[in-house]
């Protein structure tokens, strides 16, 4: 296996000719890619008179947002990747935290917000950041910082994950070991690039020379898979789900070289029918902290194991804990949690990370997810934990109390709903939830509310989930 490149534009510079970026429009090689950064790069350094640190990016999965990267990157800045569906105010307050001054909005229509802007009070006694230094690696250098990803903490509050480039390219090195990327192959990028799993596609395209095709505005992800000559591909429940609805796709995701599946927890019964229809799966675990995949299936897995996450990378290393947590380190751990004082990683007393995960591992080295420590529940990929609903729900006129819980769904895996107590005087069917919105992302709207039991559950200073939860159930099953 080859090492990682100690620069990665130089080796992106010897790439040359061979396709980098594939749309329904147009196809580039890395040099032009390169080129085209280059150009953005000058811009940006006329356009900026302090050196970009942390540069917020706003960004969609396309060839902008990819050359813009490419441009920060070779300006010297790590790249906060902020999340689009997330509420502006919120992203604006989380890309303050972590000492962002510039931010670029690539995905505005709004004509007061210009691409390149000066974050709000950034430089205010309030916001003087940064109080540490940022490592004097050059630019695209491997221990150079490269992004900054949030991920949601424990408190419904979002962690400020550092990678270097290093901790990017062994993720991809790993990956390549298992599913083999090289030259003219095509992974598209089906995935956001403020998630971790859609930033990993970008750097093993990358690290072997690979092309990113990239999903057109106007097509869905059916047709961009039909319309392109897709060799690899990442998935998450939901969109597997739904693309198997679709009788005419079984055809063209049976001629893909590989489909990664991870994200979220895949159902068995669509793993046993992927099994059965020939498909060529990886089921997979990973983690923002360790810069995506842990673990994977191998290729032409057995379905017995394909019902399981699959064996630890290269690269990486893992064990379950005592208490039954998964813990794991090696060169694809981040650099840390950002905040004023610098990058902070939770290790324990011998050097591992605890994710939260619970699981157990076979006599094979197979990983079994149990799940998670906390609260936090998914819901087609996206982490959703209800204390931060809840506190949305009671800022809304006429809420006295709120309890969200998950409930299964098919599409999703589950979908958060809420209990809710209205203020005297007032109704369950007054409760303006989509007002919610102006705080959170849709997933995180609860798709009901229920009305607040009188009795089934216990009162006590902590929420006892459990209860609540089958409730929800009880709930669900007296009106089917």
């Amino acid at each position: 296996m080859s090492d990682i490149p100690e620069n990665l534009w130089r080796h992106l510079s010897s790439l040359g000719k061979t396709p980098a970026m594939i749309s329904h429009t147009q196809l580039i090689t890395w040099q032009q890619l390169l080129e085209n950064a280059q150009q953005k790069t000058k811009v940006l350094q006329r356009s900026s008179t302090n050196q970009m640190e942390i540069c917020a990016l706003w960004g969609g999965t396309d060839i902008d947002t990819i050359t813009t990267m490419l441009a920060l990157w070779s300006s010297g800045a790590t790249i906060a990747v902020m999340n689009t569906r997330a509420p502006f105010s919120v992203a604006i307050e989380q890309a303050k935290r972590i000492s962002c001054r510039w931010g670029i909005d690539l995905t505005s229509t709004r004509k007061d917000r210009e691409a390149l802007f000066l974050i709000p009070d950034s430089l205010s006694t309030t916001h003087s950041f940064p109080t540490f230094s940022l490592n004097n690696h050059l630019p695209f250098e491997s221990e150079k910082w490269a992004t900054v990803i949030f991920t949601s903490g424990s408190s419904g509050v979002a962690n400020a994950c550092v990678h270097t480039f290093a901790n990017h390219l062994y993720s991809a090195a790993g990956s390549s070991a298992n599913i083999h990327l090289g030259h003219g192959d095509r992974w598209l990028l089906a995935l956001p690039l403020y998630h971790v799993s859609g930033l990993a596609i970008l750097f093993r395209a990358m690290f072997s020379g690979a092309a990113v095709t990239l999903q057109g505005q106007s097509e869905t992800l059916a047709e961009t898979i039909a319309a392109n000559k897709i060799t690899h591909l990442s998935l998450v429940n939901t969109q597997l789900l739904r693309l198997l609805k679709d009788p005419s796709m079984i055809q063209n995701l049976s001629s893909l070289k590989a489909i990664l599946l991870g994200g979220s927890a895949i159902h068995p019964t669509l793993i046993e029918r992927c099994h059965d229809l020939g498909l060529p799966i990886y089921t997979s675990y990973g983690s923002t902290e360790m810069a995506s995949q842990i673990t994977a299936t191998s290729p032409n897995a057995s379905l017995d194991e394909l019902l399981t996450s699959g064996r630890v990378l290269p690269f990486r290393k893992m064990r379950i804990a005592v208490d039954g947590e998964i813990v794991v380190r090696g060169k694809t751990l981040f650099e840390g949690y950002l905040n004023e004082c610098g990058p902070s990683q939770p290790l324990t007393p011998d050097g591992w990370f605890a994710t939260g995960d619970m699981g157990a591992m076979d006599a094979c080295g197979r990983l079994y997810i149990i799940g998670r420590k906390d609260n936090m529940f998914i819901s087609g990929g996206e982490n959703i934990y209800p204390e931060e609903i809840e506190k949305e729900l009671l800022r809304l006129p006429g809420v006295e109390q709120a309890v969200v819980v998950p409930i299964a769904d098919e599409e999703f895996g589950y979908r958060p709903i809420a209990f809710v107590q209205p203020a005297e005087g007032r109704k369950l069917d007054e409760i303006q939830i989509e007002a919610m919105r102006d705080y959170l992302p849709g997933y995180k709207i609860p798709q009901r509310l229920l009305p607040w039991p009188v009795t089934g559950v216990s009162s006590g200073i902590k929420i006892n989930r459990s209860e609540w939860r089958d409730l929800a159930s009880a709930c669900q099953l007296s009106e089917r």
